[in-house]
């Protein structure tokens, strides 16, 4: 794979990955052959040795993603971030970035690092991607964020909507960014659903995009494009209406939150702070997410359990929007 494209929406990002290295660790975002655009960032990749840990000295700190350990510092003119002895990525000024992969690169270290390739072009582009759903309601021209902390049951609920007819954008993860005229639109990430049986069980409607008989494991991966009706998928970027915080409790409903509360809860599951402070990515999400609270209503989406949780929470939404 050489010279391929990730369509941004606000552009292209360029991939220069002449020995195919990457794999399908970007796949699910790759724009098509006739996508067009100003080009927002360029990530070369290559392969070569990984060191096993930081240059002695940088004040390297440590992170955890997805159960993979990166240290992460700066220099003068370079952001690095590193997994040991599998690959390594150093980000430039000037909206570019190398990533390094070791011989025998664990396929997991390399998606976690074409990820965060991925948020540095989206921040070299002016938008930011944050966890949550999106769905478009019924009859609508904008898009209702649910955001909330892993294992709430976004996906669960997401789907749950989108089986009562919105239209469905992502269910983990979505792109907000400023248009013209400085309101926040956002758009759907195209990757697949990591579904629970539990979920599945409680929507039947989704067995023909379901594996048969279920394999020895709680989830399955569903690509977006496997869903069956009823579900309408939503590509569009489009005006943000609501941003929605959704958790489990027994008083189930919509209710208003001010602003500010929803920020917080927002920014939990979003910015990690560092002791270095917040890297380039961080600070222009948090702007991004300071600008959307402060434009949009707010709310917090209670789910009970099961079943008749769920229709309690389609019904709030659809009384709502």
């Amino acid at each position: 794979m050489t010279r391929q494209a990730v369509d941004l929406r606000h552009g292209l990002m360029v991939l220069d990955d002449p020995d195919a290295l990457l794999g399908n660790a970007l796949a699910e975002f790759l724009a098509p052959p006739e996508a067009t655009g100003r080009v927002q960032f360029a990530l070369r990749v290559r392969g070569g040795d990984v060191p096993d840990a930081p240059p002695a000295g940088v004040g390297a700190e440590q992170s955890e993603r997805e159960g993979i350990v990166l240290d992460f510092w700066r220099t003068p003119d370079r952001r690095h971030l590193l997994i040991a002895g599998s690959a390594a990525l150093a980000t430039g000024p000037d909206a570019s970035a190398v990533l390094t992969v070791a011989p025998g690169c664990r396929a997991a270290a390399l998606g976690e690092l074409a990820m965060v390739a991925l948020e540095e072009a989206l921040h070299a582009s002016s938008q930011t991607l944050i966890h949550c759903a999106a769905l478009l309601p019924p009859g609508a021209e904008g898009l209702v964020l649910i955001h909330a902390a892993s294992g709430t049951g976004k996906t669960t609920t997401a789907l749950a909507l989108a089986g009562a007819g919105f239209g469905f954008a992502a269910d983990d993860a979505a792109v907000i960014g400023p248009d013209e005229g400085g309101a926040i639109s956002a758009w759907g990430l195209p990757r697949a659903l990591n579904l629970h049986r539990q979920s599945a069980a409680m929507l039947d409607w989704l067995r023909p995009a379901l594996p048969h008989p279920w394999p020895d494991r709680d989830e399955v991966s569903v690509p977006q494009g496997r869903l069956p009706p009823p579900v309408r998928r939503e590509p569009r970027n489009l005006p943000v209406l609501a941003l929605i915080e959704l958790r489990r409790g027994t008083d189930a409903g919509l209710r208003p939150v001010s602003a500010g509360d929803a920020l917080t809860a927002l920014m939990a599951d979003n910015i990690g702070v560092t002791a270095s402070g917040l890297w380039p990515v961080q600070q222009g999400r948090l702007d991004l997410m300071v600008a959307l609270a402060g434009q949009v209503p707010c709310y917090e989406l209670r789910v009970g359990p099961g079943a008749k949780g769920l229709q309690a929470a389609i019904l709030a939404m659809q009384s709502a929007f």
